[in-house]
This record gives structure tokens, sequence and C-alpha cells, in this order.
């Protein structure tokens, strides 16, 4: 398939270009924009040997993201440049297996937080510029320019999954407030020989799953309750999880009230009361 000429779309939910079927090569030789809010350049939802788009993604809107990877497969992905503008833009995000990523100019985003929709759900996103999913995984990912963004409060690149190999020619940078450069959890990459900056905040930072993960953000407690303890969040309420099928609970700026136990006898057997 080939894509010559400039392709631009103005509204929410848009997606610019979108593969559902089974394609063996998508060239785009022209630029990808796209304005509005939650709008996505391009996103794979089929089957995609190779995909090269030989001119920038550019995306303009709140919640927007410049390369989706969350269903069906895709071999081998290379891009010009991406960069996207707006609070919760994401700049590429990989949530399946991709062997080979490479784009060929940089990646920037510069926004800071804010909501975007994200399979049906309003879940509320920094800006980051690559983030790899922990069901995610890169093979190779090359970046001939700079991984880089402007927001206060983020990372520039997040690896919760597996990179095989990892080079940008021009470093990993952040420049805004409280911004770091690079977060590891629970994936593992090689940052050896790659420029990495952080103007007010740190260049690497790691992240267990012990550490606390704001509500309503994606890889928050509603996707990993498994993972957090039961106690306070955030001094705003009552946090209650243990196993795959834990109820999470949260009173959002309201104390929560309780009903004292009656006092005296107990029959030996409570019929289970259904929430």
């Amino acid at each position: 398939m080939l894509t010559s000429g400039p392709v631009t779309t103005y509204g929410q939910n848009d997606m610019v270009l979108t593969n559902w079927g089974r394609v063996q090569t998508w060239t785009a030789t022209a630029p990808v924009t796209s304005h509005g809010p939650s709008g996505i350049g391009f996103v794979n939802f089929g089957t995609l040997d190779r995909l090269d788009v030989r001119a920038p993604i550019a995306t303009h809107g709140a919640g927007e993201r410049g390369f989706n990877v969350y269903d069906g497969s895709l071999a081998h992905a290379s891009f010009d440049s991406m960069a996207t503008t707006g609070d919760g833009s994401v700049g590429i995000q990989v949530s399946k297996e991709l062997p080979q990523l490479e784009v060929r100019g940089d990646v920037t985003t510069s926004g800071g937080v804010g909501l975007s929709l994200v399979r049906g759900v309003q879940l509320k996103l920094a800006a980051v510029a690559l983030s790899v999913r922990p069901e995610g995984q890169i093979g190779t990912a090359t970046v001939g320019g700079r991984i880089a963004t402007s927001g206060d409060h983020l990372t520039t690149v997040e690896i919760d999954g597996e990179v095989g190999s990892l080079t940008v020619t021009g470093g990993i940078h952040a420049a805004g407030q409280g911004a770091h450069a690079v977060r590891i959890g629970a994936g593992d990459v090689d940052l050896t020989g790659i420029d990495i900056t952080a103007a007010a905040g740190q260049p690497i930072v790691h992240r267990t799953e012990s550490d606390r993960i704001p509500f309503g953000s994606a890889g928050g407690p509603e996707e990993n309750a498994r993972h957090m303890q039961s106690g306070q969040v955030q001094g705003r309420g009552l946090l209650i999880a243990g196993g795959d099928a834990a109820p999470l609970l949260e009173a959002a700026d309201a104390p929560l009230r309780f009903k004292r136990r009656p006092q005296g006898p107990f029959p030996a057997h409570r019929p289970r009361v259904p929430l």
C-alpha cells in the first residue's frame, strides 16, 4: 500500500492511518497530521509486515498519540520523525511485540499530564515520548535524532517491558520541572553510550512494584491491583486489594463512613451479600 499525499484529520478520537486487515508493506511519503483530542497518527489492529512513514507524523491536541501498537502484529516500523503537542499526548507507545522500530529523526512531545481515551476509557496520561508497556517488547529500537520532552512532572522514556537494543544518536532529554529522562520499571534496557539529561529531575530512575501509582493513570491500580497493598492512598481514602479479582475502592475528597458493627451473638454462617 502507498500513501503518496498528505493525510490530515480534525475530529475527536480520529485515527489518521489505520490498518484493520492484512498488509505486507505500507509506505507513506507525505505528512501524517492529526488535530483534535485523543487522535492517533498511525495505529495497527491487523497484520502488517512493514510500515515505512517517510514524512513527519505530527499530532496537535490533548491526549493524542503519534504511533500506537496495542493489537495485531507488526514486524518492522520506521518513521521520519514523531512530534506530539498537547497534555497527555504520547509519542510512541508499544504494548505488543515489535521486532524492529526505527526513527530517522526526532521523537518529541511538548505537553504535560492530561486525559486521553485508551481502549474506550478516559485515563490520565503524561506526554511520554517513548513508552514500552509491561506487555510490550521491542527487539531493536534505533533513533537517529533525539528523544525529548518539555513538559513538567513526566518521564521522557518509560521502560516497563523488554527492549533488546536501544540506540539514540541525539540522546534522551527531559527539559521540564520535576521531569525525569528515563524510568525503568519491570522491564530491562541497556543505556550504554546514550547521552541522558534531565534539567530539573533525575537522568535515570527505577520503579518497583511497591511504588505508589496514581489513580486514573495507565498502569495504575485499576490495571495492577494485585501489586498494591491495603492502606491509605494519597490520604484520600482506603485502598483494598488482594488477588486477581481484588475489590478496589477510592473515596475521592470525602471521608469513608462505616456503620458500627452490632454487638451480641452472631450466627455461625452469614450469607454473602452482593456488592
